[in-house]
């Protein structure tokens, strides 16, 4: 782990213990590994990885309050960027990672193993194949898009959408 890195942490006012560190650095070698088995990134060179995959997924620090608890969604995670990295920095926050490909929520599920991060489910098993995964993508749009019509407490948008959800698996 580079000090420039840790620099431009310092810099979102973040600082990493020694667990922390430990973890980014594991993930950085999961990551190279398995990209052998299959693309997950064309950036791979360790000072790179740093900067534009974990650096910029934690940019969100910046607009974002990460120290709530809150529920973060991440569609099309592929590699776990933003989702893991945020969940690394941010323990707190409950986190649901959701990709199209069996083999990459296969490779989060052994990332999440290793890094000893199992306080929330992130990647619910996924034994029936693309479906079931387009369905979890579905249910969690349905939510984020139901909390937002909810916070403005009108119900009739809300059921609509959620029956057009509802519709869009049919």
């Amino acid at each position: 782990m580079s000090a420039i890195f840790e620099s431009k942490l310092s810099e979102l006012g973040i600082v990493l213990d020694k667990t922390q560190k430990e973890q980014f650095v594991k993930f950085y070698e999961l990551l190279v590994e398995w990209n052998n088995k299959f693309n997950l990134t064309t950036i791979l060179e360790e000072k790179d990885v740093f900067l534009l995959h974990f650096y910029d997924s934690l940019c969100l620090s910046k607009s974002t309050d990460l120290n709530k608890n809150i529920e973060l969604c991440d569609f099309g995670t592929g590699a776990g960027f933003p989702g893991i990295v945020l969940k690394i920095v941010y323990p707190n926050l409950k986190i649901t990672l959701i990709d199209s490909l069996l083999k990459r929520v296969n490779y989060l599920n052994e990332i999440i193993k290793e890094l000893e991060e199992n306080r929330d489910k992130y990647v619910e098993e996924n034994k029936f194949g693309s479906y079931m995964e387009a369905e979890g993508m579905i249910r969690g749009l349905k939510s984020i898009i139901g909390n937002i019509y909810q916070s403005f407490d009108n119900q009739e948008i809300y059921k609509s959408i959620e029956e057009k959800a509802a519709n869009f698996l049919i």
